[in-house]
């Protein structure tokens, strides 16, 4: 996760919200983005007081500084533009092809909701996850490997990308649902070829099905898991074998750096393996060395060894 992809994000959100304000519903886009700025200002306040006094290197204020900005134009502004709206008393009234217009502004809502839920996902990997895993509030975790200071945020980085595969699930279904209603009214005998809500959302649930395999994996991960971030990680099953430094986790992999009988850095940058292939393997976790002496480049976003500028306390990071 890096400011690049928030960047992207806040685009489609800027699109999509603009989008509803003005074809469907200004007071959805309240009830949507209220909630997200609420949430991206808990993460900014918990991460301004992890990192208390420590300051920051510059990279890190760079993209803090971007990402404010992107979080501006991309849920601010349809938030004034429907504010405006209101103000106006502003009524939309659009339909698209045979659907009414309530279920226009439901498709609508339905896909800007589903943005709004994935940038505000997003938002844990950079004010959480990131902060920790490239130590600018506390130890890294390929020199702090080995306690249980990483069960937690292990978890919590399975737990809110497995939301994020759900919500897209229930995005596909609401949609599928509202498509269906109009073409049961419009088109019966179409659909009755398609096969109801379950065949048009396993249409749109096609190009997830990786993800969705990999979620009874993620939820017992999330329960307990096999592997914590920063784990030297040796890993064997019927058909491969390695070992390799616990960098990320996600749905549905697992990226590992690749290390050598010594414990460094041996072969390409990074690998990645399934969850369900790791969760099968035999599994052994020991504590990294790699960069017990002198930074071994495990994480190329690390900042714990960088200078770090602007020390001081306070309540919000901008």
């Amino acid at each position: 996760m890096n400011p690049r992809t928030i960047r992207w994000q806040a685009c489609v959100n800027l699109a999509l919200l603009s989008a509803l304000a003005l074809f469907a519903s200004p007071i959805a886009v309240l009830w949507l983005v209220v909630p997200a700025l609420l949430w991206a200002l808990l993460l900014n306040v918990t991460f301004a007081l992890a990192l208390g006094d420590r300051g920051r290197p510059d990279r890190r204020s760079h993209g803090d500084r971007w990402v404010v900005r992107y979080l501006g134009f991309g849920l601010v502004l349809p938030l004034c533009l429907s504010g405006a709206l209101l103000f106006v008393d502003y009524n939309p009234n659009l339909s698209v092809w045979d659907f009414s217009v309530a279920e226009t502004s439901a498709m609508l809502i339905a896909v800007a909701a589903l943005f709004v839920l994935i940038l505000s996902s997003s938002l844990i990997d950079w004010y959480y996850i990131r902060p920790r895993i490239d130590g600018v509030v506390c130890s890294p975790p390929c020199r702090s490997s080995g306690s249980d200071t990483w069960k937690g945020p292990t978890r919590w980085w399975f737990l809110h990308r497995g939301l994020a595969t759900l919500a897209y699930m229930g995005f596909a279904f609401v949609i599928a649902l509202i498509i269906m209603i109009m073409l049961v009214r419009e088109h019966p005998a179409v659909a009755g070829v398609i096969g109801g809500v379950g065949g048009l959302a396993g249409l749109l649930l096609i190009f997830a099905g990786s993800y969705r395999a990999q979620l009874p994996t993620v939820a017992k991960f999330v329960l307990s898991p096999a592997f914590c971030l920063g784990d030297d990680l040796s890993y064997e099953a019927h058909k491969w074998d390695g070992r390799g430094f616990v960098l990320h986790v996600a749905v549905p992999v697992t990226k590992l750096v690749p290390l050598g009988d010594d414990g460094h850095p041996a072969g390409p940058r990074f690998i990645e393996r399934k969850n369900s292939d790791l969760e099968e393997s035999d599994l052994v976790s020991r504590r990294t060395v790699a960069c017990a002496e002198v930074c071994a480049g495990l994480n190329p976003e690390c900042a714990v060894d960088s200078r770090r500028h602007d020390c001081r306390g306070r309540y919000l990071i901008l």
